[in-house]
């Protein structure tokens, strides 16, 4: 985590260090991101970098947590409706998709499969979404809540890969068809049946 010279540093100079390191590790992934290419275009001596953070993998850490902590914030700032399901998993969801473009380094950072901390980034999403969804346990069926958690993970993950290939409107078509088979298999009432 950053060093206390780091957390001393004005906001503007933070703020540019921590968006070259983002777009450097969201544009080449952790093995390709280089600490002198950052040092390069912000015009600094590669030392500083090791007087804010141990190493490569301490300063990866805090931009995860920076990038998780951006995602957490849009997200609770949108009023999700807490009474309607299909209602949430759409909005969740357009959330999720939202960040993805409006922030994409961060996205591709998080998402980068090569990365150490992947698996403690799946945790603390999957965490973060149980959480959200734990508020429709009423709603939903026996399935337990981890496999309703893994599922919605499973979604979101891949309509974030298809704004890679898809418009928009397609994603949001698929969006739309996805959540309709979670609830067909989530949901109290189709088992009712």
């Amino acid at each position: 985590m950053p060093s206390s010279t780091f957390n001393k540093l004005n906001s503007t100079k933070k703020a540019n260090f921590t968006d070259a390191c983002i777009t450097e590790f969201g544009q080449n992934g952790y093995q390709g991101a280089s600490i002198s290419a950052i040092v390069k275009q912000l015009k600094m001596a590669k030392g500083s970098v090791y007087q804010y953070f141990t190493d490569k993998d301490d300063l990866y850490a805090y931009l995860v947590n920076q990038s998780l902590e951006t995602k957490e914030e849009l997200i609770s700032r949108a009023h999700l409706n807490r009474s309607n399901l299909r209602e949430w998993l759409f909005t969740y969801l357009v959330l999720e998709i939202k960040f993805a473009q409006r922030f994409s380094d961060m996205s591709r950072l998080l998402f980068d499969s090569h990365s150490p901390l992947r698996n403690q980034i799946r945790k603390r999403e999957v965490l973060a979404v149980s959480k959200r969804l734990s508020s429709f346990k009423d709603s939903i069926i026996g399935t337990p809540l981890p496999i309703a958690t893994a599922m919605l993970y499973a979604i979101k993950n891949e309509l974030i890969t298809s704004l890679q290939q898809l418009t928009i409107e397609e994603v949001v078509a698929k969006l739309d068809q996805y959540i309709g088979v979670l609830l067909n298999g989530m949901t109290k009432q189709s088992h009712e049946h």
